[in-house]
């Protein structure tokens, strides 16, 4: 019998033994349900190793794959395997798993590398398998999407293993630090990623950080991805114990400063993360006075979304810059974190303000606290904030250069100037888009949907501008700003 269509043949009575062992299993009250589920999930893990015995035809292999994307979706729709769904199923995570054995098939033979598929698999069969059986039973500190640090810990030390093992056979040179990343990927990967999108998202994520490490590892990117990674996450981690972070926004925050020193350097890097310590020191600042003020100040922990709100545009400029090498990209970079500093500021500073604070459209009175609010005294801390940004930018990457002192200073005056114009752009915003409701208990005004399990009453403002919309959106409208002066 022809190779391949052994390997067919073998592929579904390995699965059907797989189902049919978990279903006895379940039956015999050796597994509940959850733990069925998962050793389905792992088992058929395990159908690489037929592939890379017994196929040579890509077209051939995919014939498993794409039999059990549509089996599986038959199933999810109509409950046929009962082993392989859960009640109440949501998420159609059973039906990912072979869409991702499909790419991969594909990718591995194209590539010639049947490990780079091994890798992914094998990963989110055991790694994703573990830790979401650990993670419900063991599990108890949440982190995000109802993910535990038992079922994060677990995906990363099965991660490790396994790529270990894949390193250490065919790229040994990366062994060690290839293996890490993959892991840290892996455990990353599958936090964020909700509602069993995670059967994608790790295999083909993990696959790819493979393919990225062997083929740059050694060239100076890589080293710069290294530095940049382990700088970006202790302070993200610091930050996490610190509480100024939560764990989505250690994920948003290692991201967004790893891309920014990779692709903008040390000195844009810097300029970040003084923003952000400066910003978590002042938001920490007679917190309990801005609390009694403002609803708003009773959070300290930046998620993922405010993050992106004051990074995502910095990040992308980077990149930008990386392509480019313009140096007009490079300052509108540190513009746009000096708009993100000068605005944060102008708020936890702003709203200690002794005088009046009065709405920037009208110019009355309004509650310290409410956003599109200014005061002389956050009005002062939205210059100082975008002021340190662009002091610290000038001192570090001017130095040894051949820029006349004019220019430096120029510079100095518009990231400056820029980053005030941010603020108040910001303060425009939230005094005419923002949303607003009034609170359900007190009847005073909150940027907050719901307060005591209550959804407030809309009063004004567009539903979907919440505030990290407003920053993001400020943010955008001051760069081109930036770009316009800047960029000739």
């Amino acid at each position: 019998m022809e190779r391949n269509t052994l390997g067919i043949i073998l592929s579904f009575v390995f699965i059907g033994v797989i189902i049919a062992t978990s279903s006895f299993l379940q039956k015999r009250r050796l597994l509940d349900e959850e733990g069925s589920r998962k050793f389905i999930h792992i088992g058929v893990s395990n159908w690489w190793f037929i592939l890379i015995l017994f196929f040579d035809n890509v077209w051939l292999a995919c014939i498993p794959p794409i039999v059990f994307i549509l089996l599986n979706y038959a199933s999810y729709k109509l409950n046929l395997i009962k082993a392989m769904e859960r009640d109440k199923q949501t998420s159609l995570g059973t039906v990912y798993y072979p869409i991702s054995l499909l790419i991969l098939v594909i990718a591995s033979f194209y590539l010639k590398m049947p490990y780079l598929g091994a890798l992914g698999i094998l990963i989110m069969g055991y790694g994703d398998g573990l830790a979401g059986y650990i993670g419900k039973k063991y599990g108890k500190r949440k982190l995000l999407h109802n993910k535990t640090v038992a079922g994060t810990t677990t995906m990363f030390l099965v991660s490790l293993f396994i790529s270990y093992i894949v390193f250490a056979n065919f790229a040994s040179d990366f062994a060690i630090i290839g293996s890490v990343l993959v892991a840290v990927g892996a455990a990353f990967i599958e936090l964020i990623t909700p509602k069993g999108l995670d059967n994608i998202t790790v295999p083909l994520g993990t696959s790819l950080i493979f393919y990225i490490i062997t083929s740059i590892g050694g060239q100076p990117i890589f080293i710069s991805f290294i530095i940049g990674f382990a700088i970006s996450e202790l302070v993200a981690i610091a930050a996490y114990f610190r509480k100024s972070l939560s764990g989505s926004g250690v994920i948003a925050a290692t991201i967004i400063g790893t891309a920014i020193y990779v692709f903008a350097g040390l000195v844009t890097w810097t300029s970040l993360i003084l923003f952000f310590i400066s910003s978590s020191v002042i938001t920490q600042f007679k917190k309990a006075n801005k609390a009694k003020l403002s609803t708003e100040y009773h959070k300290t922990s930046r998620n993922y979304k405010q993050v992106l709100a004051s990074g995502l545009i910095p990040a992308i400029l980077s990149l930008a810059y990386f392509i480019t090498k313009s140096e007009s990209i490079l300052i509108t970079t540190i513009a746009s974190i000096a708009v993100s500093c000068a605005d944060t500021w102008a708020s936890e500073i702003g709203v200690l303000n002794k005088g009046a604070t009065v709405s920037i459209l009208t110019f009355k009175p309004i509650r310290k606290g409410e956003s599109g609010g200014v005061s002389a005294l956050g009005t002062i801390a939205s210059i100082m904030g975008a002021l340190m940004i662009a002091v610290v930018f000038v001192a570090s990457f001017y130095p040894g250069t051949d820029k006349s002192w004019l220019f430096v200073i120029q510079t100095l005056f518009m990231i400056t100037a820029i980053g005030a114009l941010g603020s108040v752009i910001d303060s425009v915003l939230g005094a005419s888009l923002q949303v607003k409701y009034i609170d359900n208990s007190t009847k005073a005004i909150t940027e907050a949907k719901y307060s005591h399990d209550k959804q407030n009453h809309q009063k004004s403002g567009l539903s979907f501008m919440n505030n990290d919309m407003v920053n993001f959106v400020s943010s955008i409208l001051s760069v081109i700003v930036a770009l316009a002066i800047f960029v000739r």
